[in-house]
């Protein structure tokens, strides 16, 4: 009996030791997480151009492929295009759509009220004095008729035309959008779309503009083709970079020059050329004012930001770039 007494008291101190060990074990601390927006997927790539025709044949083609554009403005409309003159300068797409408009339209209706009228004159005979028979046919003057007005709502589709041109001075870029999207970027800020459902007719109306551009001496604005972040860094952003400012990457465009630099989410760029970049007005606007020619080279300093178990490595590294357009 004290045997099974020395036995059972050995487990329940086993234990116990066990319980005592395992709550004095120091907690690991959670992982940091990162104080940054998700990665950004884009679908807008590049447009390339795979031929290259001259001014005439370019002209042509714009002309005639009459394709579908969609531009956006304070409101949405989707037209097709009816008309392309491609002249000096410009591209003019007179496009035309469908509305739908509401018209109020009034009608007037008289109703008349010859049954009572009669019915009060042939009593006024039937009582054989002349002042009912007077006293009826002036009443049946007075109430005879009644003109009533009434509005109704009529719905109907309105056929409407415009024109746009899109000067060959005002073109940025061009990107393709989707499967079957072409977004003419503007200078202004405005966006033309075309939309062609054809692969074959989309990359022939790419390789038109581009050489309608070229033809014409106009050239692409350069474009990094990188997605950031675009409010200034953060103090949660900062201290868990330790660094005080610059142009957070959060998506590449496929295509692009920041794709071909090896530009990746959370990279942060510090300095173009020597130039520090605080955030990403700093980068578009150097950009910008410097108008990158082709075969120039442009230095970024990029910091590389990555978060490791519980560590964050930062490393800084330098990547030249060759503009190609």
């Amino acid at each position: 009996m004290n045997l099974y007494k020395l036995l059972f008291t050995m487990v329940i101190i086993a234990v116990m030791m066990t319980v005592g060990c395992v709550s004095t074990q120091p907690e690991k601390e959670p992982v940091k997480t990162i104080p940054f927006p998700e990665p950004v997927t884009n679908n807008m790539s590049f447009c390339k151009p795979v031929n290259v025709y001259t001014k005439e044949k370019a002209d042509a083609i714009l002309q005639n492929l009459q394709p579908y554009i969609y531009q956006l403005r304070s409101e949405t409309v989707l037209a097709k295009a009816d008309d392309v003159i491609v002249d000096t300068e410009a591209i003019k797409i007179k496009w035309i759509w469908e509305e739908q408009e509401t018209e109020v339209v009034s009608q007037q209706s008289t109703t008349s009220n010859d049954a009572d009228a009669t019915g009060a004159i042939v009593k006024g005979l039937l009582s054989g004095k002349k002042e009912d028979v007077i006293g009826a046919l002036l009443s049946g003057m007075d109430s005879s008729s009644q003109t009533t007005s009434t509005q109704t709502q009529v719905t109907k589709k309105v056929e409407k035309h415009n024109k746009t041109i899109v000067m060959f001075e005002d073109v940025s870029n061009i990107f393709r959008y989707g499967s079957n999207y072409i977004m003419i970027k503007l200078k202004s800020g405005e966006d033309i779309y075309i939309v062609c459902n054809n692969e074959y007719y989309l990359q022939k109306w790419i390789d038109a503009f581009y050489s309608a551009m070229n033809a014409r001496g106009h050239k692409f604005d350069f474009m990094l083709g990188v997605i950031c972040q675009r409010t200034p860094m953060t103090k949660e952003q900062m201290a868990y970079t330790n660094l005080t400012g610059g142009a957070v990457v959060l998506g590449v465009m496929p295509g692009s020059p920041a794709e071909e630099m090896g530009l990746e989410y959370l990279d942060i760029i510090t300095k173009v050329n020597g130039v520090p970049v605080t955030s990403i007005g700093d980068l578009v606007n150097y950009l910008k004012n410097k108008k990158p020619k082709k075969n120039e080279k442009l230095t970024f300093e990029i910091v590389k930001i990555r978060n490791e178990g519980d560590e964050v490595r930062k490393t800084t590294v330098i990547k030249d770039l060759i503009v190609k357009n």
